[in-house]
């Protein structure tokens, strides 16, 4: 089937340019969100794709809304990587003793990163644990 060039989605990772249009498909992360991704090297990489693609007017997100402003845009996602290297730093300090158990490691984790308790849970522990991964 042919397409015109400017509408025909252009799949590449984690991003699909349609019309100048850039959508994340993984969530840039969000200070003092909910970390719910599955790998923290990809999502890493993810951010600087996002970053070093300068062919796109529009960045569609889950949660804002479209943002046209490369300084905004640029701003979103230095936010994110800086509290995914936040994130980072306090796993490697709260998963490095092995024998504590899991529940202990990732409500320590939880518990530094400022986060509410109820973020205690299965989603979270998985998100940090991809940074034990790296």
């Amino acid at each position: 089937m042919a397409y015109p060039d400017r509408t025909m989605p252009v799949c590449r990772g984690a991003i699909v340019r349609n019309h100048y249009k850039l959508t994340n498909l993984n969530s840039i992360p969000l200070k003092n969100d909910i970390p719910n991704y599955g790998n923290y090297l990809e999502l890493m990489n993810s951010l600087e794709v996002i970053k070093n693609n300068n062919a796109f007017n529009t960045l569609l997100t889950s949660w804002t809304p479209p943002l046209a402003d490369k300084n905004e845009i640029g701003k979103l996602i230095d936010q994110g990587e800086e509290y995914m290297k936040q994130i980072d730093a306090v796993v490697q300090v709260c998963y490095r003793d092995k024998y504590l158990k899991p529940l202990e490691s990732y409500k320590s984790a939880v518990e530094q990163l400022g986060l509410p308790p109820f973020l205690v849970n299965p989603i979270v522990d998985k998100a940090f644990r991809s940074h034990l991964n790296s």
